[in-house]
């Protein structure tokens, strides 16, 4: 297993590749167009294969076509996803396929985050906490409240995607970003906030998120053009 994680001084282009169908393909083309870390978001594939054996088999063969580390993502529909059973069920497959992934994120706001990333640390895979609001950008105090449960959590990685109404939502958040410590990677979603996601690093940002084909949230650019960005201002 692949275990470095991303960091400040070079930033990591994740593809969000959701097609079950076209799985291997994306992961081959994300690759190509410059991708660092893969990210399967299993919550958004069908029904029917969300079972330990058909998700490690094809996680299998994603590492074999692709040769690059695996972020597992089961959203809560909640916070934009699309996972559509228990939570039982979800901390059991997020547990019985981590031995296939190197990383796994996890909604901070879950009743399953801290025995996610217990599990995650005890198969020294690395877990990122997260939280994504569809609606708004929350306030000040709900951002530091977010860094508090990050930093008691014992995961790697704080995560917050938030949807901004204004110019000065987008300028709010990422200052935000810019007075913390640690890895973190922090997006304001939509067309306002567009270059978060092409210049996070300005602000701190250590993982940004771009397509491998279809688009998995609001303003989602590419991953050739991300790549190409980044690279620019290393």
């Amino acid at each position: 297993m692949i275990m470095k994680i991303p960091s400040g001084r070079r930033p990591w282009v994740a593809a969000s590749l959701i097609d079950y169908s076209r799985l291997v393909d994306d992961a081959r083309r994300a690759v190509r167009d410059g991708a660092d870390l893969l990210e399967v978001r299993a919550d958004l594939f069908p029904r029917k294969v969300l079972s330990p054996e058909i998700m490690a088999e094809k996680l299998r063969e994603v590492r074999r076509a692709a040769r690059r580390p695996i972020l597992l993502t089961l959203r809560l529909r909640r916070e934009g996803g699309g996972w559509p059973f228990s939570e039982i069920k979800r901390l059991s497959l997020y547990q019985t396929l981590m031995p296939w992934v190197d990383a796994v994120d996890v909604e901070g706001a879950s009743e399953i985050a801290q025995d996610v990333i217990r599990f995650a640390k005890k198969l020294k895979r690395w877990a990122i906490l997260s939280q994504h609001d569809f609606k708004k950008t929350p306030t000040d105090d709900a951002l530091r409240r977010m860094s508090k449960r990050f930093s008691r959590s014992g995961a790697d990685l704080l995560k917050i995607a938030a949807t901004p109404r204004r110019k000065e939502d987008v300028d709010r958040l990422m200052s935000f970003c810019s007075g913390l410590s640690g890895r973190r990677a922090f997006i304001a979603m939509g067309s306002l906030g567009r270059r978060t996601r092409l210049e996070g690093i300005r602000w701190g940002s250590c993982l940004t998120y771009g397509s491998a084909g279809k688009s998995a949230a609001p303003g989602q650019v590419p991953v050739k053009l991300l790549a190409k960005k980044l690279l620019s201002l290393s």
